[in-house]
């Protein structure tokens, strides 16, 4: 009997676990409004993506203790179960880095040199329209360039596939649940 109250008391649960994403989502949201510092937003998409990847783990392996898990071993993981691409595992890497070099690094003009370097490397698709998206399966990235000048701010950027890594990862969790 007091395993099994063990057991039950060590149950994952998912109720707890979906309000303590929304309300921290919410609060990302809120503070992203915030600010008007580019610093600043970028390591919060870079936070909010990190975070995303150890809620996954969470709920893939339902326990708390899950977060615990490096997030470049999160997703190695998630490649292996075929969750991330091969290519998307690499830019979710790449998150992880620049996520690491705003939070860590003093000099913002080498951050951006060594950002724009690397971000360059994440295959993106680019629409020659402002404003017009790019139709095709979700995990596809829509940046918007400039016609005239051929350019794409590299927050923007970061935003973008920090948004699309996290959309893939989001859907995991929610399709490991159904």
């Amino acid at each position: 009997m007091a395993f099994q109250n063990s057991v039950m008391a060590d149950e994952f649960n998912h109720e707890e676990f979906d309000k303590r994403i929304h309300q921290e989502y919410m609060t990302y949201q809120m503070k992203l409004q915030q600010t008007d510092d580019k610093k600043e937003s970028a390591l919060l998409h870079t936070n909010h993506f990190q975070k995303c990847l150890k809620d996954s783990m969470e709920n893939m392996l339902q326990s708390k203790e899950a977060r615990r898990i490096p997030v470049k071993l999160i997703i190695s993981i998630l490649n292996d179960r075929g969750i991330l691409r091969s290519e998307k595992a690499k830019d979710a890497m790449k998150i992880c880095d620049i996520r690491d070099w705003f939070a860590h690094r003093v000099n913002v003009k080498s951050i951006e040199e060594d950002v724009e370097e690397l971000i360059r490397t994440i295959d993106v698709q680019f629409p020659t329209e402002a404003n017009s998206t790019h139709v095709g399966e979700i995990t596809d990235v829509a940046v918007y360039i400039d016609k005239e000048t051929k350019t794409y701010d590299l927050y923007e950027m970061i935003d973008l596939v920090c948004s699309d890594l996290s959309t893939i990862v989001k859907n995991e969790f929610l399709n490991h649940i159904n």
